[in-house]
């Protein structure tokens, strides 16, 4: 690859969906209900994992001295199907399509290529299945090549030589966590080529570059077939917050529902805090027996509106 040595690793798209999800989510972790905020700490901690892993392929593919251009998580839509793909490599001679999983424990893959995991807890051994990473990334493939055919495809193709669309493409699961342990002793070959662990992926680019026959594409077209994807995708838009929202409602409704009558929420609003007001009867005092609306927030908030002064 002589043609390309002065072609270092060049990032045209870095930034991350994820990064957006996380800043959202802090957001609106400290205003959530009790219950909500474990559920938001809980995905917190996932989306977390899932960014330190993409980073840690960043590092290693800014590190590898490729000629190649990245795009990290890029959001594909045609028809009705979606793919959100973690990085799009474009090297001379191929087009990587790596997803990335953080994953920790021991991934085992049997020899009907299922996954399962097994995590340590203390002296406790826990296994459970997952679902597996080769068939969502080859369904990334499917809707990559889609794209390609019903859209820009002879435009993206002309700069790779050659008309074997499935050589070109290469899906790679890369297993991100060092200490996880990946054991596909027993796995499909077909499956067993496709995952690898994070420190090998330099090395698996290599070999893949050096020993395809495809004629490679010039940095001009690298760069066109990078921008033209960057060009395809589209603004992800998932509300991520709307199911926490949810949440939030069927918790209000399940309250109300269990209130009795005299207590339920109604629609009418605290004039000092803008929390709903609920119907009360006073036990003593001298308004004992009547009733009132009181802000549902007491103690914090003690406005009350008295149902005589109303009317």
């Amino acid at each position: 690859m002589a043609l390309f040595q002065r072609l270092e690793p060049t990032f045209l798209k870095e930034s991350s969906d994820i990064e957006n999800q996380i800043e959202k989510l802090k957001e609106i972790l400290p205003k959530a209900s009790p219950s909500v905020q474990e559920a938001i700490t809980k995905d917190l901690e996932i989306l977390e994992a899932g960014l330190a892993g993409e980073k840690r392929i960043i590092f290693e593919l800014k590190n590898s001295h490729l000629p190649i251009f990245v795009l990290h998580d890029i959001y594909l839509k045609h028809n009705d199907l979606t793919a959100q793909i973690d990085f799009m490599v474009i090297a001379p001679k191929h087009i990587y399509l790596l997803e990335c999983k953080n994953l920790v424990g021991t991934i085992e893959v049997d020899s009907k290529g299922a996954f399962t995991r097994t995590l340590q807890f203390g002296k406790i051994m826990k296994k459970e299945g997952i679902y597996s990473p080769i068939t969502q990334n080859t369904r990334h493939l499917e809707l990559v090549k889609a794209m390609e055919t019903d859209s820009t495809g002879k435009q993206l193709l002309n700069y790779v030589m050659g008309d074997a669309v499935s050589s070109i493409y290469k899906p790679i699961v890369v297993i991100a966590n060092d200490k996880a342990v990946l054991n596909d002793r027993y796995a499909p070959k077909g499956i067993k080529q496709k995952i690898i662990k994070a420190d090998r992926l330099i090395e698996y680019i290599k070999q893949s570059e050096n020993q395809s026959s495809l004629i490679p594409a010039t940095v001009k077209g690298m760069r066109e077939i990078a921008e033209s994807w960057i060009a395809l995708s589209v603004e992800n838009d998932n509300d991520y917050i709307e199911k926490y929202r949810e949440m939030e409602r069927e918790l209000r409704r399940q309250k109300v529902e269990s209130q009795p009558p005299e207590t339920k929420e109604t629609s009418i609003i605290c004039p000092k805090c803008g929390a709903p007001m609920v119907l009360r009867t006073a036990s003593k005092g001298d308004r004992a027996g009547k009733q009132f609306w009181g802000c549902s927030r007491y103690p914090q908030c003690r406005c009350i509106i008295n149902i005589s002064a109303e009317s």
